[in-house]
């Protein structure tokens, strides 16, 4: 069974708007035709639905695009050759997919788009492919076309096609031929809520419309259409059209106010209420932007709720291609009687869970400035951890241990935060790239250079050379140690410098001084302009002498390339 071009032409030609003239009567009657099988009414409506509410919009595709935006990994059931060679077969299928829709073919992408769409079925229940299997020289590939749900019907327990609009009984659809993905159908208690919406929303028009400028009364003494009275509707309509009278009382023009508006009015409750319920039934929790509008009443983490929701969306996923798409792929390139030894997984956000715990126990101590250190004692463990899945390691942090890059994959600058999903993220993530610069090395240990080697305080502590020139260049120039973080490549450089005995004092000066004038470039983009012009006049003979008093209790190192983390920057002016 194939689907037609004239099936497609004719969907587009004969669309219509499903909503118009809504009524909850209507609505009930399309639920329990969709029970019943008959899928088509309500699936044109709940599409018309999701597209036109911006709420319902908002967390529908948020929930559809964090699912998608999820990595994948070719499981295999054992360490044997056929199981490898069969994880090479499936990742190269996975690699290689297409993904389009037969009603919008100038969209088409891979398996992030094909994951897309499977996830329209967590609100209407149902999400449809068409496979076309294209086999080659290369290995076998394959075009996942996804179809409108109002093309079937489920009367007999099963979805079957439906060749024409207006047919009752479909076509029965063979396996490996669809890709029937079957979720939640968050729908029918959305479609709910979004009729109950948008009749006080539209009300809330209405009285707007009519309401919202006031009516003018004319009250005027004299006889009716004598030159006084008609003087008197003039005055009337030159102040407003619409709503406007003149009577025989007095001569004043006044304003008409309803009494039982403002805050009384019963309309913004009533919608805020339905986006409160569809965000919590969309994402697990109530969204934070509501929250804020509402002086933050009620608000919630929403990080654990989404995190369960997420992880079960994508094993869904991960179970559906497994049963509908890995066993053909295996079957075609190793023989029907082949047991299937390799399978593809989505890997969820919640995929370990000790890992997870420590992010979110992290955050929650940056948020409420309390102490870091009982999420600190297994650091090194927790950041093989986080390497092995496959996170960026800010080895700079001593306390605590922060995700340096953000959901887009690229290096965050400035202040510690958290972005719109609930992740932590840092600061910019230079200087990890290579073992010289301090990553980790096999024995998961950390790699540092010669001239970060830790040295010895006066009175027996231990410290390293970048905190002593830190505090003392802190200390000559009146600011805080950890404002000096974005010149932390200045400071390494300074170190090489001091630490040369063959350099005399005037030299450093004029290293010093010579360094003042890279600031900018050091400094970036970052809002660093008093620390920089604190520096620049700073930098004289009173700090070299400061820093060599501190920094000279080792034997000299020649030049070197130090590891440079990423740091926090100070936020409202103070540490972090």
């Amino acid at each position: 069974m194939t689907i037609t071009p004239q099936r497609i032409e004719m969907a587009i030609q004969n669309r219509f708007n499903p909503i118009r003239n809504f009524t909850p009567r209507k609505l009930a009657r399309q639920i329990d035709q969709f029970k019943a099988g008959n899928l088509s009414e309500a699936a044109l409506t709940w599409d018309a639905m999701e597209n036109r509410d911006p709420c319902l919009l908002n967390v529908a595709q948020k929930r559809k695009k964090a699912c998608a935006r999820l990595p994948f990994k070719i499981e295999v059931t054992d360490d044997s050759a056929e199981a490898k060679a069969q994880a090479e077969v499936l990742t190269r299928f996975y690699n290689s997919l297409k993904a389009t829709s037969v009603l919008e073919q100038n969209e088409q992408g891979g398996l992030n788009l094909l994951i897309r769409q499977m996830m329209d079925s967590v609100g209407k229940r149902f999400a449809v492919h068409e496979i076309v299997w294209k086999p080659s020289a290369t290995g076998l590939q394959a075009e996942f076309r996804f179809c409108p749900l109002w093309w079937f019907e489920n009367r007999s327990g099963r979805l079957r096609y439906l060749p024409m609009d207006g047919f009752a009984t479909g076509e029965e659809m063979l396996p490996f031929e669809w890709l029937v993905t079957v979720g939640e159908g968050l729908m029918e208690a959305s479609s709910v809520l979004y009729t109950f919406k948008h009749m006080p929303l539209k009300d809330w028009v209405r009285y707007s419309e009519k309401f919202g400028m006031p009516g003018v009364i004319g009250k005027t003494s004299a006889a009716p259409d004598s030159d006084q009275w008609n003087a008197m509707v003039d005055a009337v309509k030159s102040v407003i059209n619409d709503w406007a009278g003149v009577t025989s009382i007095g001569d004043s023009i006044e304003l008409l106010e309803v009494k039982s508006g403002g805050a009384n009015l019963p309309f913004p409750a009533l919608v805020e209420y339905c986006d409160r319920m569809l965000a919590s039934l969309w994402r697990g929790a109530d969204l934070s932007t509501i929250s804020q509008g509402n002086q933050g009443v009620g608000a919630s983490l929403q990080g654990d709720e989404t995190d369960l929701l997420l992880e079960d969306d994508a094993q869904n996923i991960s179970e559906t291609l497994n049963e509908q798409v890995d066993r053909f792929v295996i079957a075609h390139a190793f023989g029907p009687e082949a047991e299937v030894k390799a399978y593809f997984k989505l890997l969820g956000d919640a995929e370990d869970g000790e890992l997870t715990a420590f992010k979110r126990e992290v955050w929650r101590a940056y948020q409420t400035l309390s102490s870091t250190g009982n999420v600190t004692a297994n650091l090194i463990d927790l950041k093989a951890l986080a390497r092995d899945s496959g996170l960026t390691v800010n080895e700079e942090y001593d306390e605590p241990y922060l995700p340096v890059v953000s959901p887009s994959g690229m290096p965050v600058t400035g202040a510690t935060r958290q972005d719109s999903e609930g992740d932590i993220v840092g600061g910019d993530a230079e200087g990890l790239s290579g073992q010289e610069n301090g990553t980790p090395g096999g024995d998961g240990k950390r790699k540092v250079s010669a001239a970060n080697e830790r040295v010895e305080r006066r009175d027996g502590s231990a410290t390293e050379d970048g905190e002593l020139v830190e505090n003392a260049l802190a200390e000559a120039l009146g600011v805080r140690s950890k404002w000096l973080a974005p010149i932390k490549p200045l400071i390494n450089e300074l170190i090489v410098a001091l630490k040369d005995e063959s350099k005399s004092d005037a030299a450093v000066l004029e290293f010093l001084e010579a360094s003042a004038k890279r600031l900018p470039e050091l400094l970036g983009d970052m809002d660093f302009s008093a620390l920089a012009e604190v520096l620049e006049k700073g930098m004289g003979t009173e700090v070299v002498h400061g820093i060599k008093d501190a920094i000279r209790t080792t034997s000299p190192v020649g030049p070197q390339t130090l590891p440079v983390g990423p740091q926090s920057s100070p936020v409202n002016g103070g540490d972090q």
